[in-house]
């Protein structure tokens, strides 16, 4: 299976495999509503653990927040290191495990991504154990009060108790 780059609006780079319908694939629609859900504010640090080619990464800077994300796939990281480039915007950016991230405890302000489907990109390993260590680990990076807005398409895969432990929305 190979991948097609297609450019998504002005300097904006996708990396999707070839052959995915994406006519049910929701999340450029849903954007700004994830920003306005995780409550990004200018100068705070925004994550996204899985963050593909960036697009909520673009959108967290766009808002003024601090970019910080990774995926486990180089060719994305480098995607999302292109589009915030083209949007004038910085960001630390790295190739990751998002159930093991590099960050400090409660260094982050707000996070929001687009956890593995499974289904656009193949994930590694099992979906449960997956979305079970991304959210272990955003309780960890997250600060006390922060937010975060994660979407999927199995809701009974992520448990957010451990995020709400530490007064976390």
């Amino acid at each position: 299976e190979g991948t097609d780059v297609a450019t998504v609006g002005e300097g904006y780079v996708s990396v999707t495999p070839v052959g995915i319908d994406l006519t049910a694939y929701v999340l450029l629609e849903r954007l700004q509503q994830l920003d306005t859900l995780a409550g990004l504010r200018p100068g705070e640090g925004a994550l996204d653990p899985c963050c593909g080619s960036g697009t909520l990464l673009a959108e967290a800077a766009a808002s003024g927040a601090r970019a910080v994300g990774g995926d486990t796939d180089p060719e994305a990281v480098a995607a999302c290191a292109a589009n915030l480039r083209a949007l004038g915007a910085g960001g630390g950016l790295a190739r990751w495990d998002a159930r093991r991230l590099p960050l400090r405890e409660a260094c982050i302000g707000a996070a929001a991504s687009n956890l593995p489907w499974g289904r656009q990109v193949e994930s590694r390993g099992p979906l449960p154990e997956l979305h079970r260590g991304v959210v272990r680990e955003l309780a960890r990076v997250l600060a006390p009060g922060a937010r975060a807005a994660l979407l999927t398409a199995s809701p009974e895969l992520v448990s957010c108790d451990a995020l709400r432990e530490e007064g976390r929305r």
